[in-house]
């Protein structure tokens, strides 16, 4: 069964062609984000990649998987990011990359820890091999005209 070997987001990302070298801009481990209204929804804005990677074992190449992330919101309910993809291992390489730009987080209804998670499966099976990369989601409330004003006559 192929190993999983690391998943990182980050707001870049930019892979040579040749030797497949990775690098990446500004790693993301906390989000500060707005809330709005009632139910605390987080800036939809915030556009991030999520990197995967995978090492195969041997016989890997010849076994049909496939592959999804997901996010998993402080609160526990998950949202697929990206669907279903399906994966036979290239013989020539030992590590397969996913790579995939999230279109905004989740819906988050509280500060905690969103898991962004990486999982790879063999077609038929119902056991997905998984990793995860924990962002710290703190969610603030807008600070807004009426709370800013001082009236005159104020000290401060």
């Amino acid at each position: 069964m192929p190993v999983p070997t690391y998943i990182l987001c980050a707001r870049g990302v930019s892979e040579h062609p040749q030797t497949r070298e990775l690098t990446l801009f500004s790693v993301i481990d906390a989000i500060r984000a707005k809330q709005v209204g009632p139910n605390a929804i987080a800036d939809e804005a915030f556009r991030f990649k999520i990197v995967s990677n995978w090492m195969r074992e041997d016989g890997d190449e010849d076994v049909e998987f496939e592959h999804e992330f997901a996010a998993v919101s402080p609160d526990g309910h998950e949202s697929i990011s990206a669907g279903t993809t399906g994966l036979r291992f290239d013989p020539r390489l030992r590590f397969q990359r996913f790579i995939v730009e999230s279109k905004g987080i989740p819906v988050i209804r509280s500060s905690g820890w969103l898991w962004i998670v990486s999982r790879l499966r063999k077609v038929g099976s119902s056991d997905w091999l998984v990793q995860r990369c924990p962002i710290f989601v703190s969610l603030f409330q807008p600070v807004t005209a009426a709370a800013t004003t001082i009236q005159k006559g104020d000290p401060d």
